[in-house]
């Protein structure tokens, strides 16, 4: 008897889908009249889960996963409608062809039966297509009925800060209603967003969620206009990381005057968007980094207040590190430590260890061939890694931005290993101390940053205290 799994999706409770439980039990009847073995752990769930994109269903990545194993453990996927299982006939294609050419699976619609050869082939496209239609047509339906009501000025999502909900209207929330007001205040008189952030973390306020306050929550709150009667609707989507100026200029906003009570005057959140863009700063071009790390320090430095990591600020007058959750406005103290101080404190602490620390390295003679060796492994299996990439983003498995972002990662870790092995040559003398080596200018920051994370475990910097505390891994 060959084995099946089941796929079940349900979009969404409001459209005319026949519930998971029914699903199932369609599933279950197919396959004892076929024959088939269907298992409870190859029965793949997806409640509330749109088809249209795959990256965005982990169960259905799961199961193909687990299909193109070898061997497979089911030989047939069942689905109540093809719709189910995609509703993108590009991505219905390219995985349908994956399972079927690599580990010959089928996949099956019990409401939905073809007939052999290439004319249930062109049905199967067909079904598609109009599966393809209707969550594009379904999508556009979606989005004009919610213009509408945003026309309408009807509220169309959770009460945001300040507000509950009541009736589907919103009410002004007698504890939270003050703190908005109080952020406003706070920033017209003058206070960063990261400041009124730490200002209320100090004062024991939190978030919806009980969360600490950040940076980017006050920046949307000083942003929204809800809390000047007025409500915002995007056409194009979520507008959370767009700057102030880019929302002004957006022509795909809707705004509507709305039917709830305003916490300030519409005058005071005008002056508040003039200051924000006013205050915008445009996203700057990075520069492309010539390694994994900026600097071999990176990832030892942690503040001594919070215990976060801090971040290097390669600025061309004074490189610095600072607390991540100071930025955010996580962390009442900044910790900054500018990078002279911090590399004098290291040299300082592994001078006092004396010969303890000296290089044992022996690059030129038996251990030369074993690392060359070690190396090009990895350097190979790195190769092989972005070569999969590139087949994933090929047939569908992984977005442009996956596929991208696993690309950058792969090519500076083969650039790194590449490096190591060009280090191998005699030309270059071992250093005789861990000083030495990261004073010295013919080893890369990679090298130096692995050479010192070998030996150090972390680094502690007490601003309050002036302690540079380092802990070794010796």
């Amino acid at each position: 008897m060959e084995t099946a799994a089941a796929y079940i999706r349900v979009s969404t409770d409001k459209q005319d889908e026949l519930s998971p439980d029914a699903q199932l039990r369609l599933l279950k009847e197919y396959a004892q009249g076929h024959d088939l073995l269907l298992p409870e752990e190859y029965i793949f769930w997806e409640i509330g889960v749109s088809g249209r994109k795959a990256e965005r269903r982990p169960e259905f990545l799961r199961m193909i996963s687990l299909a193109k194993s070898h061997p497979s453990p089911f030989q047939y996927i069942l689905v109540w409608k093809f719709s189910r299982f995609a509703r993108n006939q590009e991505e219905s294609i390219v995985y349908k062809s994956l399972l079927q050419k690599e580990s010959g699976i089928q996949v099956i619609s019990a409401s939905e039966p073809l007939v052999e050869g290439p004319f249930g082939s062109l049905i199967e496209r067909i079904i598609e297509w109009m599966d393809e239609y209707y969550s594009i047509r379904l999508s556009g339906e979606v989005l004009r009925g919610m213009t509408e009501k945003a026309l309408r000025g009807e509220i169309q999502c959770k009460a945001p800060f300040g507000y509950q909900m009541q009736n589907g209207h919103l009410i002004p929330d007698s504890q939270e209603a003050p703190i908005v007001r109080r952020i406003f205040h706070d920033y017209l008189a003058g206070q960063s967003p990261g400041a009124i952030a730490r200002s209320l973390n100090a004062w024991g306020c939190r978030t919806k969620k009980g969360s600490l306050w950040e940076r980017r929550a006050i920046v949307y709150i000083l942003q929204n206009p809800v809390y000047a009667g007025i409500l915002r609707f995007s056409t194009k989507g979520p507008i959370s990381h767009r700057n102030a100026a880019a929302i002004a200029a957006s022509p795909d906003i809707i705004y509507t005057r709305a039917h709830h009570e305003p916490l300030l005057c519409e005058a005071e959140y005008r002056e508040v968007q003039t200051r924000m863009q006013k205050n915008c700063i445009p996203p700057r071009a990075k520069a492309p980094s010539a390694g994994l790390h900026k600097h071999y320090l990176s990832g030892l430095l942690y503040c001594g207040r919070c215990g976060t990591g801090m971040t290097y600020a390669n600025r061309s007058s004074s490189p610095c590190f600072r607390c991540r959750a100071y930025a955010r406005g996580q962390c009442t103290d900044s910790s900054y430590l500018s990078l002279s101080v911090a590399v004098q404190c290291l040299l300082t602490s592994l001078d006092d260890f004396g010969t303890d620390l000296s290089l044992v390295t022996s690059r030129s003679s038996q251990t030369d061939t074993d690392l060359g060796r070690l190396l090009s492994k990895q350097l190979r299996q790195e190769e092989a890694r972005l070569q999969r990439a590139r087949d994933a983003y090929l047939a569908g498995i992984d977005t442009q931005e996956e596929y991208l972002a696993h690309k950058t990662e792969g090519e500076a870790h083969r650039q790194h290993l590449q490096e190591a092995l060009s280090r191998l040559s005699p030309a270059v003398p071992p250093p005789v101390s861990l000083s030495d080596l990261l004073g010295s200018s013919d080893w890369s920051m990679e090298e130096k940053h692995d050479a010192l994370h070998a030996v150090v475990d972390h680094i502690l910097w007490d601003r309050a205290n002036r302690t540079f505390s380092i802990y070794y891994r010796l």
